[in-house]
């Protein structure tokens, strides 16, 4: 019988290794099709057949399987070495995910040398986030060196693929001149893109930016356009923005109803400032009915946190018996706490309160009269 030629056996070795490819592809096209059906543990045992065959992307959705424990139980030291086998094979989803486990010390100890090693293999072949990640570890130097030049290059790589998380940091650099020199058009425009995908720490910054009028010109429309999708996100600080501005009528109609939704909403972050504001506006009666005995309540809040407007005014609701029980000690005592913090005002009733007449403007303690 004759023996093949050298051509003939490498078209059947061709032959084999394409037959065991398309097995490889039969079970994780199996494993995925059960899987968009909710049939996990069928899934499971799907990925199980192609990953010991040596299939990448069946090693990586095991490894998935059992860092998120569906349809086996949850397992991180084989979630890693599963990821482990499909990232060697040069998967780029299996090497973000290897270098994600030595990052946050998943099924393996924490080291940042080899997160970086193979965030750098992903991010190289594109992945958005290990870009990102990449860029995080050389800003702040997790990795083997700090490099915020290298931070800009990555965050820009992440960023121009839409990455609204790498939009924003790649602005704060931008802002700062840290890796590049500064650049207002190239920060306004970064926090812009991630405020338009959603990023609510770019939409706050851009808040900020239209009010403060630092890196843009000041713009108190877009200010609040800006700070109420912030706010609307939960953030503290454009609640309060909004709140001001609706008070106000900076850059929107004037509206207290409103104003005192947005300051309600900021007082949960656990804000004296905001319980302040909304004492005087329950006081005196902005946009709801005066309550000066609910003002009582956020004034004393705010007081006992060391607020000293809010120690003021809650010495006059005693001083006068608004919304409280008539107390001149209670008055003095709140007095004597805002004035120790330099609120004159205080200062002066607490004079008052004890018979004395205040000094004049400018006089010193030995210009005023002593009693005879």
């Amino acid at each position: 019988m004759p023996r093949p030629s050298a051509i003939a056996a490498l078209f059947l070795c061709l032959a084999f290794s394409l037959a065991a490819r398309a097995a490889h592809a039969d079970d994780f096209e199996t494993g995925r099709a059960h899987y968009d059906r909710g049939e996990y543990k069928e899934a499971f045992i799907a990925f199980t057949k192609g990953a010991a065959k040596g299939d990448p992307k069946s090693q990586y959705n095991l490894g998935i399987a059992y860092s998120t424990g569906e349809g086996t139980k949850k397992n991180e030291k084989k979630a890693f070495e599963w990821y482990r086998k499909a990232a060697e094979q040069g998967l780029m989803y299996a090497q973000y995910s290897l270098a994600n486990c030595y990052e946050q010390g998943l099924g393996t100890k924490p080291d940042y040398t080899r997160a970086g090693s193979w965030y750098m293999k992903a991010a190289i072949q594109g992945h958005p986030m290990a870009q990102y990640n990449v860029a995080i570890l050389f800003e702040e130097g997790k990795g083997d060196i700090q490099d915020f030049s290298a931070a800009v290059t990555w965050y820009e790589k992440a960023a121009e693929q839409g990455l609204a998380v790498a939009q924003y940091r790649l602005a704060n650099l931008y802002a700062r001149g840290f890796g590049t020199s500064e650049d207002n058009a190239r920060t306004v425009m970064w926090y812009t893109k991630a405020a338009e995908q959603g990023d609510v720490r770019a939409q706050a910054a851009l808040g900020k930016a239209y009010t403060s009028g630092h890196i843009v010109a000041r713009d108190y429309a877009k200010a609040f356009e800006w700070n109420i999708k912030a706010a609307g996100q939960g953030d503290f600080e454009s609640q309060m923005a909004a709140g001001f501005a609706l008070r106000n009528g900076l850059g929107v109609a004037k509206n207290p109803g409103k104003a005192l939704e947005w300051y309600t909403l900021a007082a949960t972050h656990d804000s004296p400032e905001a319980w302040y504001i909304l004492g005087t506006m329950i006081e005196f009666g902005e946009s709801v009915p005066a309550d000066p005995a609910t003002a009582a309540t956020w004034y004393e809040k705010a007081a006992e946190r060391g607020h000293p407007n809010a120690q003021f005014s809650l010495g006059m609701l005693h001083e006068m018996g608004r919304g409280v029980p008539q107390s001149r000690e209670k008055a003095r005592y709140w007095f004597a706490r805002a004035a120790q913090q330099g609120l004159k005002e205080a200062q002066q009733l607490l004079d008052l309160t004890a018979g004395k007449k205040p000094a004049e403007p400018g006089a010193s303690a030995k210009d005023t009269p002593k009693k005879p």
